[in-house]
């Protein structure tokens, strides 16, 4: 059960926190105007590599069997 917890919080939170960094994309663009791809690029490799861990581990915790000790 950890695993999904884990996996539903990596796929479907972690990317919406991540949008907020988005907001920040406006004050680095004022102090470094070519930062500003740089950043985009980086939020959005972070948010579909959250996804993605996240997936494989709801795909991990439910093929985990129960009663594994």
């Amino acid at each position: 059960m950890l695993f999904i917890a884990v996996g539903f919080l990596l796929a479907f939170w972690t990317p919406v926190l991540l949008l907020a960094g988005f907001g920040v994309l406006g004050v680095v663009g004022q102090f470094a105007p070519g930062m500003e791809a740089t950043v985009d690029t980086a939020f959005s490799l972070a948010g579909e590599t959250s996804r993605i861990i996240g997936l494989l581990c709801i795909l991990y915790g439910l093929r985990m069997p129960f009663g594994r000790e």
